[in-house]
């Protein structure tokens, strides 16, 4: 048990002093062989990154998140791509996850999908202030730098680092927000039922 124990608890991996700007400075190469350790270990790790701050955290779930979770669905099912796309909008009563919702935003790293996302589904009026497309932004944006600083550690430890670009220009992002009822509790917490991704996704939690 002991054993098991220990491969079920992540490592916590500190990329202060990591510049996704300026890749092989500072902390670089130490966080590099962190990561690659934690991943051969674990497939995943707990990342801190200091560019997400507690106050864009707080911003994130208490002034963009909630808000949004708590339209009527008739304003959340406005965030449609068509039957081909489910995964691009919005996702509820789903069947074994009726208290599961979520909501994405493609292209979250464009300010003007953000903006149009907002338009789509808060009330007229609600989204006049540019505090919610700021907050939703910036939080796409950091994630998408502490992403792509992971992606060239890989390759950079798996010895293939010149096909970077090439593959970083391949990727497309989705901003997804998700919201579920906490086992035995009627609060409402952001997160998803266990499984596995086919993608990378970095979640980040209120602290």
């Amino acid at each position: 048990m002991g054993g098991e124990a220990a491969q079920l608890t992540p490592a916590r991996i500190d990329f202060s002093g990591v510049d996704p700007a300026a890749p092989g400075t500072g902390r670089w190469a130490e966080v590099r062989a962190e990561v690659m350790g934690a991943l051969t270990t674990h497939g995943w790790f707990d990342a801190h990154y200091p560019q997400l701050t507690p106050e864009l955290r707080a911003g994130l779930f208490d002034a963009a998140v909630r808000p949004l979770f708590a339209l009527p669905v008739d304003a959340k099912r406005r965030n449609y791509h068509g039957p081909e796309k489910p995964f691009h909008g919005y996702l509820g009563g789903l069947p074994g996850l009726d208290s599961y919702e979520s909501l994405a935003i493609v292209d979250g790293l464009k300010p003007e999908s953000v903006r149009a996302f907002a338009d789509l589904v808060l009330p007229r009026g609600a989204n006049d202030d540019d505090g919610f497309c700021e907050i939703v932004n910036g939080a796409a944006k950091r994630i998408a730098d502490l992403e792509g600083m992971v992606r060239r550690m890989i390759l950079e430890g798996l010895g293939v680092a010149e096909h970077h670009e090439a593959q970083g220009e391949s990727f497309w992002h989705l901003f997804r927000m998700s919201e579920y009822r906490a086992p035995n509790s009627d609060e409402k917490v952001t997160g998803y039922i266990a499984h596995q991704g086919g993608n990378c996704i970095c979640t980040i939690a209120k602290e």
